[in-house]
């Protein structure tokens, strides 16, 4: 029962940082908008509040889905980007290779390292996502009425994250990927060298 606990834990995690959290920031302001235009009766809101809670949630999964479709377009842009800055290395290293290895792995006892690397690998995705998530929410800041100040300070603070999240931390966080990968293959790759002894 403990195992199964801790695979929905890990699955309800992922999905709220990689999926709903990105996805309700990208709606958020819309969200706003159309309630500050839209006034309904407050006794609309107290009988329909399950079903108007539940729609916004829905449109939240929705916009996270769409948003982490984009997001592994980028992601597979900066995997490019590495892929061709490692086959310079000394030696030369693939990737793409390693990726493939590690995912025909079947190892007994798992590595200490393999939930570091599920850890980064939501991050990786949280990162980007958000990142989409703050870009698309900062399109609606224009729309919301507040003062022009406001305006401004949101519109950095939020391309100032989303530049931040999809650039530098990002790329560092699909360099620690690969650089995982690759220690955990190491014993692997000796054995698939020396053709299993």
């Amino acid at each position: 029962m403990k195992e199964l606990t801790g695979i929905l834990d890990s699955a309800v995690y992922k999905l709220l940082v990689t999926r709903l959290i990105p996805g309700a920031t990208a709606i958020s302001t819309y969200v706003w908008l159309l309630a500050s235009h839209l006034t309904p009766s407050p006794a609309v809101c107290r009988d329909f509040r399950l079903e108007i809670d539940l729609v916004i949630l829905f449109v939240a999964s929705a916009a996270g889905l769409l948003i982490d479709d984009v997001g592994m377009i980028l992601e597979n842009r900066y995997f490019k980007g590495l892929k061709a800055e490692l086959s310079e290395s000394t030696p030369p290293r693939d990737p793409t290779a390693e990726w493939y290895l590690y995912l025909r792995t079947g190892f007994v006892i798992e590595p200490v390292g393999h939930g570091f690397l599920k850890h980064i690998l939501v991050m990786l995705k949280f990162e980007i996502n958000m990142a989409i998530a703050l870009m698309v929410m900062s399109v609606g800041v224009f729309w919301i009425a507040m003062p022009s100040a406001a305006k401004i300070a949101t519109l950095v603070m939020a391309w100032g994250a989303a530049v931040f999240l999809g650039g530098s931390a990002a790329k560092k966080s699909v360099d620690h990927l690969a650089t995982l990968r690759f220690e955990l293959l190491k014993g692997v790759r000796q054995s698939v060298d020396t053709g299993g002894a």
